[in-house]
């Protein structure tokens, strides 16, 4: 969910896991496992190559992705895959402390701008907090 392009790139067929993927080397340092269907895992193991992407280039990927979506911002064409799938897990109801464990920030404030959130979206805890409706 939401992997980095080098992530991604450098991702072998042994750090796939029923139902999980590892990322080792991360930006932050810290590997990271994050969640995959099973069904996701295992097609992924069938493959014969070490590498699960052995021929994938970055500037192709640019280029592609910029003919699809010219009016991208500079400079964050195949990043914005890693704001998208944070903000579709968000508007589906996901929760932003388990998104925070899936992109792998250290707090909580990256998190917030991937996914658009502001300190506005968080008055929602106002209607959900349990005694809020005591009285």
């Amino acid at each position: 969910m939401g992997a980095r392009w080098n992530e991604a790139a450098r991702l072998i067929r042994d750090h796939i896991y029923t139902p999980r993927v590892s990322y080792i080397t991360t930006k932050n340092g810290r590997p990271c496992t994050v969640p995959i269907s099973k069904e996701l895992s295992e097609l992924i193991r069938e493959g014969e190559n070490r590498l699960l992407f052995p021929v994938i280039y970055y500037f192709l990927a640019h280029k592609l992705f910029k003919r699809e979506a010219p009016k991208s911002p500079a400079g964050m064409a195949t990043h914005l895959f890693r704001h998208t799938s944070a903000q579709h897990l968000t508007a589906s109801g996901g929760n932003i402390l388990v998104l925070q464990q899936l992109l792998g920030p250290s707090n909580i404030y990256p998190t917030m701008i991937y996914t658009h959130f502001t300190l506005e979206h968080l008055a929602e805890a106002i209607t959900l907090n349990p005694l809020a409706n005591l009285g």
